[in-house]
């Protein structure tokens, strides 16, 4: 009897959850037995999220962690719930024996295997996850855009990224859980057409009083300010503020 042909690898969209840890090596180096249970215990604990959120895990090597979720809000509720639970499980032991987990959220198209899954999808939520913080997530505009106002989050908005060997630049958001009485916000900290760099505008001001002289001072000292925050390398300076037209 000839044998059942092995399925067709498919197409479908899904959300993207990539995860690793911070240090492993180091830690490895320094206590191997210890590196390796607490590996174990994280993986355990992040893939208890994944099925919690109706996902699966597709991979887990080494310190790395790779699911896929059925929506971006599922995968948003899975990441945040698992950092937290880390932290919480880290948080009695010293700095240098902890092994927080990075995480990065994408939703895109994947091709599905019999075992594995591949697609762009995968090296986008690879990517973001390598400008996570120790303990932190970042997510696509994509995931984001999905899950205001239905996942209890702040989303910082980290500007448009180039990410390595992504042909395309990916807006990209940090996401963090909500603090004690704190309610969802998004806190923006770049302006698009700045390369993902934090932006500040000073608005004119405004002479109130009858002396004419007082308005070129108030004009001045909007030139001054600009001029002086500009010598900062942190803030992009342009000439293109309505003032100045």
């Amino acid at each position: 009897m000839t044998p059942p042909e092995p399925p067709k690898p498919h197409r479908r969209l899904a959300a993207i959850l990539s995860a690793d840890a911070v240090g492993y090596s180091r830690r490895m180096a320094a206590d191997e037995a210890a590196t390796v249970a607490a590996i174990r215990s994280h993986r355990e604990t992040l893939s208890g999220f994944v099925r919690e959120h109706r996902g699966r895990v597709v991979n887990a090597v080494g310190d790395n962690l790779l699911a896929e979720l059925p929506s971006a809000v599922d995968a948003a509720a899975c990441a945040i719930a698992a950092q937290r639970e880390i932290a919480r499980q880290e948080e009695p032991l010293p700095f240098e024996a902890r092994l927080p987990f990075r995480i990065g959220l994408h939703l895109g198209d994947i091709v599905v295997g019999e075992d594995d899954v591949f697609g762009d999808g995968i090296n986008v939520a690879a990517r973001l996850e390598a400008l996570a913080e120790p303990g932190g997530v970042c997510a696509s505009a994509t995931i984001v855009d999905q899950v205001r106002g239905k996942v209890e989050a702040a989303f910082e908005d980290l500007g448009v990224q180039e990410l390595k060997n992504i042909p395309a630049p990916v807006h990209v958001y940090r996401l963090r859980p909500l603090r004690d009485g704190e309610t969802p916000i998004e806190i923006a900290t770049t302006v698009p057409g700045f390369g993902g760099r934090p932006a500040i505008a000073v608005l004119p001001f405004e002479s109130r009083g009858s002396d004419g002289g007082q308005t070129f001072l108030a004009d001045g000292i909007v030139e001054d300010l600009i001029t002086r925050l500009a010598s900062f390398r942190l803030f992009p300076a342009s000439t293109g503020w309505p003032w100045r037209t």
